[in-house]
């Protein structure tokens, strides 16, 4: 294991398609806005804070009929972009997932168990990528530094802010209308309808141009030991927010490149408490340890996993966690 700073994960001290559609992809070109009626024949809705991008999902993007359904049902629109800030957004309709360790997950932590049943019961609006740098300049403090790792800048405008504590992270959302989305909006997010390990399956080395995760290259730099996917992601630190494969849901960047600061405070007996399902559950309001998800550049597949639980001093911040923002419609 490399040295840096400690992030805590229960009992464990630690210190990502071709045939996607381009406009969700890091390369991406101009999506053409529509206003037409939604198939469902139901007519979206905007909200007063957006801007219209794209009415109704791409169909090579949402490709689950159950998830694309929920959408579509909400009768709002899928691709909004926040006037104020610019920040695109992409909606997350009511669902009820399956929350924690995924079958036969031999690196489950005990907090990410048992698995139980999570209904989100209201749509909300979730970052399609991480809070870049130049959007946290813009909107909150116009000469915060990201940095540097080892001589390699985390300062570029479209790469995700860091060195940001999760109090820093909040007062953005504060400030720009936001909220922090909750840990059972955010598994539920990033799975994307899966119930496997990754949003690509359950084995690490099929995630190939999915994710920003600590790959053979980087690892070799900087000396580091312990695991690593086989493949090489092309990048030494943060990559620029939307390099890789989106979601289900159309998001990108939820598993890698740097680890996310959710609302909720960390309990690591959160699950136990929910063995029998739990409806918009929020966490514990106050504690000083946040939870972190999603994993980053910085670690190997199986703290990238999409059930991991991390969490970190609400007064931290490092190299490697960032956050994305949520908002009600």
């Amino acid at each position: 294991m490399h040295e840096g700073a400690s992030l805590t994960f229960h009992s464990t001290p630690v210190l990502v398609s071709l045939g996607l559609a381009l406009a969700l992809a890091g390369c991406c070109g101009t999506v053409r806005e529509r206003n037409a009626i939604a198939p469902t024949g139901v007519r979206t809705r905007v909200p007063a804070w957006a801007e219209l991008v794209r009415e109704d999902p791409d169909p090579e993007v949402v490709t689950d009929a159950a998830l694309l359904d929920r959408i579509q049902q909400t009768g709002l629109a899928w691709w909004v972009k926040d006037k104020a800030t610019q920040i695109e957004m992409l909606l997350i309709p009511p669902g009820t997932y399956r929350r924690g360790a995924s079958i036969g997950d031999d690196r489950a932590g005990a907090d990410e168990k048992p698995a139980h049943d999570v209904t989100l019961t209201e749509p909300v609006y979730v970052g399609r990528t991480e809070v870049t740098n130049r959007q946290y300049r813009d909107h909150f403090e116009h000469d915060h530094d990201s940095k540097d790792y080892e001589g390699f800048s985390l300062n570029a405008d479209d790469q995700p802010v860091v060195s940001v504590s999760w109090n820093d992270a909040r007062s953005f959302c504060d400030r720009n209308g936001f909220v922090l989305p909750t840990e059972g909006q955010w598994e539920y997010a990033a799975r994307g309808g899966t119930t496997t390990r990754y949003p690509w399956g359950d084995a690490p080395d099929a995630g190939r141009g999915w994710a920003n995760v600590q790959n053979p290259s980087v690892k070799q730099r900087f000396g580091w030991t312990g695991e690593s996917v086989s493949w090489e992601d092309g990048h030494t630190v943060t990559a620029p927010v939307a390099s890789f494969r989106p979601n289900g849901f159309g998001l990108c960047d939820v598993i890698g490149n740097v680890w996310e600061w959710c609302s909720d405070a960390y309990d690591p007996r959160e699950y136990e408490r929910h063995a029998s399902g739990v409806t918009d559950p929020e966490g514990p309001a106050s504690g000083s340890a946040r939870v972190l998800r999603g994993g980053s550049w910085f670690y190997g597949p199986s703290y990238c996993r999409s059930s991991r639980r991390g969490n970190y001093d609400s007064t931290g911040s490092t190299a490697f966690i960032g956050f994305r923002v949520a908002r009600a419609p």
